[in-house]
């Protein structure tokens, strides 16, 4: 039996509070040259979560249209600015685990033969594809930290 997205979007979230709470590299050194450290990699994807669960999910009904993705450069310099007001590491945790667990619990509520499109795109989505195109962005990420 396959894994559904939200299984694994939460599994996901426990890769990434391990990430933070592995000593053995530090977490604000970039991964590389010119690249974010491991927890903006990390703060980066829960400020996505903050915009799915804030801003998309809520629009999400029968034939409806989300807003299109903000400029994704844009958004990540944004997102990278936001993190830098948690005081440690562990009230970031906390606040990504909470994050994402609302934003999976509001997506279980939809109904899964709900369809919508996002912005002027023709795909349509259920909650489950929708899902799986940011399980993709984790996965993208955490192939960089890991």
């Amino acid at each position: 039996m396959t894994k559904s997205a939200f299984q694994t979007y939460r599994e996901n979230l426990a890769i990434f509070i391990d990430v933070l709470n592995d000593n053995s590299h530090p977490l604000s050194t970039p991964i590389a040259d010119n690249k974010w450290s491991r927890f903006e990699v990390v703060g980066h994807i829960y400020y996505w979560d903050k915009f799915l669960k804030d801003v998309m999910v809520p629009q999400i009904k029968a034939n409806g249209v989300l807003p299109s993705f903000p400029n994704h450069d844009e958004y990540n310099k944004e997102a990278i600015d936001y993190i830098k007001r948690f005081n440690d590491y562990k009230e970031f945790q906390k606040e990504f685990t909470h994050t994402r667990e609302e934003l999976i619990n509001e997506l279980k509520k939809i109904d899964t033969e709900t369809k919508f499109t996002i912005g002027e795109g023709k795909r349509r989505f259920n909650t489950e594809s929708f899902l799986k195109m940011f399980c993709k962005h984790d996965q993208h990420h955490l192939n960089q930290i890991l």
